[in-house]
């Protein structure tokens, strides 16, 4: 299996760098964005476009590629030009004191950027390392089926669920955008994607997140921005942790694009209030778009970023929708009472029921679709009891990598919450209520089911819990400074109390990122002991080197090291992933196992061209469906290789037999 040296990956780095963020900064700034939010919203809208590329590539029947992928993103660039022609475009928005803290600023998220990242790095131990978890090996095979096919659609990769090889809706955006990545190493692309799409979207997002609720606390982004990459509970450790890339990716990019959602809806209701006669509205500067052209602008680039969003994840779309949700019932609820009190009563009621209907009606609508059943039947782990879940959101224990260090900073989110309540915001409080609820639900297993569309998994929410908690608690923590600050006399005891914190930071950094680095370790190191493996050392070495029939397939465990045969090599494998819908010959071959020498059993083996048969006494978990082929006893079967516990039997004609 190729290798690859650190000159190359870090070129591709660079590379996948300038792929999401350039072509989405371009086209946002032609549109109006700037600084952070233009950072921040990078990512999604250039998700959505390759996305979106990559299924009209498949209806125009070409292949997936970086040709393909270029035009999709010219094609968005001009799309944006076309609005900027149109007048439809943003004004910037003012940030009090942002030049003032701007060096900061960069300088905490680049240490947030590396507090996220390093640790990490240094716990895989080398790009080309093999993450042990199973989301890891399934999407090892979807880049490997789009390489097979030529088709990164998210209308066809979900043919790898099933045995027919039907296409199947499977959301490819992240598979898209990391099929593009120029390496030959497998692990590596994965290795390099998942960093690209989880750790610099999550900084910035969060930092994003914290202007819009913050916008008095010219601090507060830098801050949130070094906590983002300081705290346990980041994408980073969702996709290592649980082998979550596309979900990690998606969540990352939730918090930049959920602060452009709620300056989107509050400009709504600030046009609206001034329309009723309660104000004059937001001032706009010389030559600045008119409102219809400015809220047009909004709509559009919020769409883009949610379908970027959708097309990654969906549980991320629904993580915007609810955790905007609070925002949009704080402006429909303002506009209605003044409504009321303007005189217009019928559009007084009749907005909030609108909305509740379109709510609701869209809720149930998606709640009941394929999509949303194919994730609420999901069983989690053993659930907690309602004290310790509601303990755990309290003091920021959360289930993904818990730590002290990021119950430190984010224990002082629900006083964030009544602060920003008293400046105006009470949607904070509301936002925060919700991300406790659906942690909490999921924690105790989902006896509500309120969290079933984030798979009942109180990993994923601790994502979703974060981006609120870290960016509710920084303002807080920057509030009672600058209280201290102004109470505490200048001189030699305030810089000691200074020095005391830049330690006390240090050290939370230190301890944060040996942790870090150790819970990655025990997940990538193919020997490490306390974690279910797919292979040991000496087992992927024996996949490296085995030698195999030209177009022969390998019948095998999805729990064993078979479906890695096919995610890193191409060999063909009978079940490259658990769960997948049998076809008839798969299903007729493993009723079977009992007599191979059986006509339609021997049939179906040369149907799915089985010449080998893969076995391991310890697989990755126990698996009723899949037991019999690790027990299976084949008389004449010749073994081709051994490493450990797994060996590859070479099957005899199932006709001699």
């Amino acid at each position: 299996m190729p290798t690859t040296n650190a000159l190359l990956a870090l070129a591709v780095f660079g590379f996948g760098i300038l792929l999401l963020y350039a072509p989405g900064i371009l086209t946002l700034r032609l549109v109006g964005l700037r600084s952070l939010a233009l950072a921040a919203l990078a990512p999604p809208v250039t998700i959505a476009a390759l996305s979106l590329t990559a299924i009209l590539t498949r209806f125009a029947g070409k292949e997936w590629g970086l040709v393909p992928a270029a035009i999709g993103l010219a094609a968005t660039f001009g799309a944006a030009l076309v609005l900027r022609a149109l007048g439809i475009v943003l004004t910037p928005e003012p940030v009090p004191g942002a030049r003032r803290f701007q060096t900061i600023l960069v300088v905490c998220l680049a240490a947030g950027l590396v507090l996220a990242v390093v640790p990490v790095a240094v716990g895989a131990g080398g790009v080309d390392s093999l993450l042990q978890r199973w989301d890891a090996v399934y999407h090892l095979s979807a880049l490997r089926l789009i390489d097979e096919s030529g088709s990164a659609s998210s209308l066809t990769v979900g043919a790898l669920s099933y045995g027919t090889g039907q296409a199947h809706l499977y959301p490819a955006g992240w598979h898209a955008f990391a099929s593009l990545l120029p390496l030959s190493s497998p692990t590596a692309v994965l290795n390099l994607a998942g960093t690209l799409t989880a750790a610099p979207a999550w900084v910035l997002g969060c930092a994003a997140l914290a202007r819009r609720v913050w916008p008095q606390l010219p601090p507060a982004p830098a801050l949130a921005g070094l906590a983002a990459g300081l705290i346990t509970a980041t994408p980073m450790s969702l996709w290592v942790g649980w082998g979550h890339l596309p979900n990690a990716a998606a969540l990352a990019m939730t918090p930049g694009v959920l602060a452009f959602g709620i300056g989107v809806l509050e400009r709504a209701g600030a046009s609206a209030t001034a329309r009723l006669g309660a104000g004059d509205g937001p001032p706009v500067p010389p030559g600045a778009a008119s409102g219809w052209q400015q809220h047009a602008a909004g709509v559009v680039v919020l769409a883009a970023c949610a379908v970027g969003l959708g097309l990654t994840h969906p549980n991320a779309f629904l993580a915007l929708a609810v955790l905007a949700l609070p925002v949009a019932v704080v402006v429909v609820a303002r506009i209605s009472r003044l409504a009321w009190a303007a005189g217009r009563r019928p559009f007084a009621v009749g907005l909030p029921v609108t909305v509740a209907v379109l709510v609701v009606g869209g809720a149930v609508a998606f709640v009941n679709s394929p999509l949303a059943g194919a994730v609420t039947g999901y069983v989690g782990d053993e659930p907690d009891g309602a004290g310790a879940a509601v303990g755990a959101v309290l003091v920021g224990w959360y289930e993904l990598w818990p730590h002290v260090v990021t119950a430190a900073v984010v224990v002082a989110a629900p006083y964030g919450a009544v602060l920003a309540w008293r400046r105006g915001a009470p949607w904070a409080a509301g936002s925060l209520a919700v991300v406790w609820l659906l942690y909490i639900d999921a924690a105790m297993g989902g006896p509500t089911g309120i969290s079933s569309l984030w798979y009942t998994s109180p990993a994923r929410l601790s994502v979703v819990t974060a981006m609120v908690t870290v960016v509710l608690a920084v303002g807080a923590l920057v509030h009672a400074g600058a209280a201290a600050a102004r109470r505490w006399p200048a001189g030699r005891s305030r810089a000691i109390a200074a020095a005391v914190l830049v330690v006390l930071l240090a050290v939370a950094m230190v301890v944060s990122s040996v942790y870090k680095a150790e819970r990655t370790a025990k997940l990538y190191d193919p020997d490490a002991t306390g974690a279910p493996r797919f292979v040991t050392a000496a087992e992927l070495q024996m996949l490296a080197d085995l030698e195999l029939e030209p177009g022969a397939a390998v019948l095998g465990s999805p729990f064993s090291g078979a479906p890695l045969l096919y995610g890193l090599r191409g060999v063909p494998v009978v079940f490259p992933i658990a769960g997948q819908v049998w076809s008839p010959a798969q299903q007729t071959l493993m009723d079977g196992l009992d007599d191979l020498s059986d006509p339609d059993v021997c049939a179906a083996m040369q149907e799915l061209g089985v010449r080998y048969l893969y076995q391991d006494s310890r697989p990755y978990q126990a698996s009723g469906d899949y037991r019999a082929l690790d027990d299976l006893e084949v008389p004449g079967a010749e073994v081709v290789a051994q490493a450990d516990t797994a060996r590859v039997l070479r099957l005899p004609d199932c006709n001699d037999m």
